[in-house]
């Protein structure tokens, strides 16, 4: 089974990286709505997805909302920027 990781950033360059690090899975598709960012966010996520979104309007539910259209999964799962999840997370979702 395939997810789709929905993580909005505004302005979130200083920890997109270790949250993209612990999301990253073959079964999982990193979707990154970058929504009113001034900050190098966009261009940390593009290392890690061709997934990445930008949207002028500093809205979180705005930046969900975008990225569950482009998701393909069925299973959407949404993430703050700054969150990090432990080991076997997203083998337990998918499971």
């Amino acid at each position: 089974m395939k997810i789709s990781v929905i993580i909005p950033a505004h302005n979130e360059e200083k920890y997109l990286e270790n949250t993209l690090k612990a999301v990253s899975h073959p079964n999982a598709e990193l979707i990154v709505v970058c929504n009113g960012c001034t900050d190098g966010s966009a261009k940390v996520a593009k290392r890690f997805t061709k997934k990445v979104f930008v949207i002028d309007e500093a809205n979180v539910s705005k930046a969900r909302n975008f990225g569950a259209l482009k998701a393909s999964a069925d299973r959407l799962v949404f993430l703050d920027a700054d969150i990090l999840l432990g080991r076997g997370t997203i083998d337990a979702i998918i499971a």
